[in-house]
């Protein structure tokens, strides 16, 4: 993994920690570098740039390609238990983020790691083709984007694809569901905030008129507000 440090960090002041998976055919070091990257899959999802008095950590998962289930779930409580132990990190305030495989990833850990996760934001994912762990049903504040073009992890593919990962946090955090989730019909994106839901665990949907990406300019600044809040 590679880390980036605020800077002037102070070991006597606790920080929020954000864990940014890469996707399929990026690596740790595309995430922690500042190489552009069309699908916005460089410089911590471009809240290095941002996110400046957080600590941000790439994590490298299998070859550049996909994550091994449960073997990357030990070894993201491993990095977890060794940042505690070594960094000044404020343990409830705790986030990950990723794209297409690697928001795939990060939506496995929300389903299983809400006590040691604050909240996420999932670009592009799916719940289909990763291990998937059970579901402890505990609320955790969730964020996701989704092009209403993408072929790769669509929004709905016949029951299943990235709808379906967002009325799971809904339902699991008490939120109001609609019978017809609204989504992108026209503009840039439509943003989609459910209510009713557990205070403190909002879950906010962002639709697009776009393909399998997450490079859209307004999403590394919407990903900050939204972890920020807490």
């Amino acid at each position: 993994f590679i880390v980036k440090f605020p800077n002037n960090y102070d070991k006597s002041n606790p920080y929020r920690l954000i864990f940014a998976m890469h996707c399929m055919g990026a690596s740790a070091q595309d995430i922690g570098g500042t190489n552009f990257r069309g699908d916005g899959a460089y410089n911590y999802y471009r809240l290095g740039s941002i996110a400046t008095n957080a600590i941000l950590v790439a994590p490298q998962g299998n070859s550049n390609g996909t994550w091994n289930g449960e073997q990357d779930h030990k070894f993201f409580d491993d990095m977890l238990k060794l940042f505690k132990d070594t960094l000044c990190i404020d343990t409830a305030r705790v986030f990950a983020c990723g794209f297409s495989f690697g928001a795939m990833f990060t939506y496995s850990l929300s389903l299983n790691h809400q006590q040691q996760l604050r909240a996420v934001a999932c670009y592009a994912p799916a719940n289909y083709n990763i291990w998937l762990p059970t579901n402890k049903h505990l609320p955790i504040a969730y964020m996701q984007t989704t092009g209403m073009n993408d072929g790769t992890c669509p929004w709905d593919r016949g029951g299943r694809g990235g709808k379906y990962c967002a009325i799971v946090h809904a339902e699991d955090n008490g939120c109001d569901n609609p019978k017809n989730l609204p989504a992108w019909t026209s503009g840039p994106y439509k943003v989609f905030d459910y209510q009713g839901c557990e205070k403190g665990y909002p879950v906010k949907i962002v639709t697009f008129n776009g393909g399998h990406t997450a490079g859209e300019s307004w999403i590394p600044q919407m990903t900050w507000d939204f972890f920020s809040q807490f």
